[in-house]
């Protein structure tokens, strides 16, 4: 068992490799009793093609798992502008009309206004609308509506609508991207994920 052995120690530094691959092999009963217990993946096919198709659909499943998990924790870094005259609610919550500047805007993401005081926390993105039609993310370029659940802070008394709006980014919300989100950001994202981290003082 020591293919079984190798396998055991992957899990201990990436779990998703803890795989077997048994190419026209039977698995015997001592040897499938202690994958399961160690939760190493033994894949047995007849056909090279099945297999790997096996093994990369489990990978893909675990990855799609891993995303599903940290969608919570990861912010996409993006900047917005206000467009003028694009001010539907000022409070709770804020519906204003904006210009994808840089990055992606995504429902869940957490914005604040840099006002001449600093930052001022606006609360979650509830929903982005491209052309009235619902979007699960507005990329650099793109017009979209976005309706943020408020907190009390108000367009024109604590932020003005001219400031820059930004995602929050936290230590926690970059190893979130960096560890599962790798595919989702460009290079420009990581140049605007890097400035939002001075920016924020994260360390």
């Amino acid at each position: 068992h020591l293919e079984l052995k190798k396998a055991i120690i992957m899990h201990e530094h990436e779990p998703m490799y803890a795989c077997i691959l048994a190419f026209n092999v039977k698995v015997d009963k001592d040897a499938q009793l202690l994958a399961d217990k160690e939760n190493v993946h033994i894949f047995t096919a007849e056909i090279i093609y099945h297999l790997e198709k096996m093994f990369l659909d489990h990978i893909d499943g675990v990855k799609m798992r891993r995303k599903l998990e940290a969608s919570g924790k990861a912010v996409f870094p993006c900047y917005l502008k206000i467009k003028d005259g694009c001010i539907f609610n000022k409070r709770d919550p804020i519906i204003v009309g904006v210009d994808v500047k840089a990055g992606t805007l995504r429902p869940g993401t957490p914005l604040v206004a840099w006002s001449k005081d600093g930052p001022v926390s606006l609360g979650k993105v509830l929903s982005v609308e491209v052309n009235h039609v619902n979007v699960d993310v507005a990329k650099t370029g793109m017009e979209a509506a976005v309706k943020i659940a408020g907190n009390g802070n108000m367009i024109g008394r604590q932020f003005q609508w001219t400031d820059d709006l930004f995602s929050l980014i936290t230590r926690e919300s970059i190893d979130a991207i960096k560890e599962n989100f790798k595919e989702d950001v460009t290079q420009a994202d990581l140049a605007l994920l890097v400035k939002l981290k001075k920016k924020f003082g994260v360390i």
